[in-house]
């Protein structure tokens, strides 16, 4: 491992820019330091893993994520060593990664996720931290679903107040195969999220269901691109979540139609719920089109609680601070209710009780 440090990093850059003074075009992270791959346990008890050495030269490692060529580069830089996760089986079983943040981090790790033709595969992966944690960290998750595969990859992330961490996931899939992600985005002082999958076979869909609140000085950057490629592709992006305090959140949601997928469909949509007065928003759907034939939907709903239902709430004695933490519980919730493993869906249900 060797240890570098950059400044000025810049990461999710939408495909197509906007306006320059928006601020939304890409973003800036500051002192990133990274000197130590990042602890990590997994538990691959009973799961049906192969290894063929493809990984080491093959699509895997040319996969760029939704953050970008310089976090890429970055983990290169640091020669962080990836661990990876093949399968060839169907229903080939469930992975557990927990990555363990202290109180301070530089840490980066890189993962490969890959289903063989056919092949179907769950991963969790519970970014955990010290609740004061500090510094930074950073993942690189790469997935490779070949034809008629499945990779489901559930994320749930909790790491320290005061850290900055970088969650870089890209994606392929070959003709029928489908990514699956369910993610949940808990806390973190600085918080960038990038997703690319690149539709690249006829027939091959993926979908996001997007959990998030933010409180405090918080901050929560996103940014999602689905690469419709083969033809008869399909996506759904479903994002929702709450702000609270001076909190900002930034999503950026892109569905870029290449010429040549004729009869692919993309849909995505945001819900936003915003708390307090003080609190940013800002949201920037996307749709790119080179393909006559194709359907593209976006849409976002931004709000603050309902009047009628926090006097109706309150009314029943419920103080007005519970009230609100109810309203953010439950956009968490709903997504949690989506994660497919009854095990860790009733985990981390009982977490966000236990929290809001």
């Amino acid at each position: 491992m060797i240890g570098i440090e950059e400044k000025d990093m810049i990461i999710n850059r939408i495909p197509a820019k906007t306006w320059n003074h928006l601020h939304m075009n890409q973003s800036k992270v500051g002192e990133v330091v990274i000197n130590r791959t990042g602890e990590l346990n997994a538990s691959v008890n009973d799961v049906s893993l192969i290894d063929d050495g493809k990984l080491n030269n093959g699509e895997l490692d040319n996969i760029i994520g939704g953050c970008g060529q310089e976090i890429t580069e970055a983990a290169k830089k640091s020669q962080a060593e990836p661990v990876y996760y093949i399968t060839d089986k169907k229903n080939a079983g469930f992975v557990r990664l927990d990555f363990n943040y202290g109180k301070s981090n530089a840490d980066i790790n890189v993962v490969g996720i890959e289903t063989k033709e056919n092949a179907s595969i769950d991963v969790y992966m519970d970014f955990n931290g010290d609740k004061d944690g500090e510094g930074f960290a950073a993942v690189q998750t790469r997935l490779y679903a070949a034809k008629d595969s499945v990779i489901r990859l559930i994320q749930i992330q909790r790491v320290g107040s005061e850290t900055t961490f970088i969650n870089d996931i890209g994606g392929y899939c070959e003709d029928g195969a489908r990514i699956e992600l369910v993610q949940l985005y808990l806390s973190g002082k600085n918080r960038y999220e990038g997703c690319e999958i690149k539709l690249a076979g006829d027939g091959s869909s993926m979908s996001a269901e997007i959990g998030y609140v933010a409180a405090g000085k918080e901050r929560l950057d996103m940014n999602y691109c689905v690469r419709h490629i083969g033809k008869k592709t399909e996506c759904a992006i479903n994002a929702a979540g709450a702000l609270r305090d001076t909190a900002f959140k930034l999503f950026r949601g892109t569905i870029d139609f290449i010429k040549g997928s004729a009869g692919s469909v993309g849909n995505e949509k945001e819900e936003v719920l915003l708390i307090d007065e003080k609190c940013v928003n800002q949201t920037i759907p996307i749709i790119l089109c080179a393909e006559e034939d194709v359907v593209g939907n976006h849409g976002a709903t931004i709000g603050k609680p309902d009047e009628e239902l926090l006097f109706y709430l309150e009314s029943r004695g419920i103080p007005a601070q519970e009230c609100y933490n109810m309203l953010a519980a439950a956009k968490l919730l709903a997504v949690c209710g989506k994660i497919p493993d009854d095990g860790i869906r009733n985990e981390i249900h009982d977490y966000i009780k236990e929290v809001y």
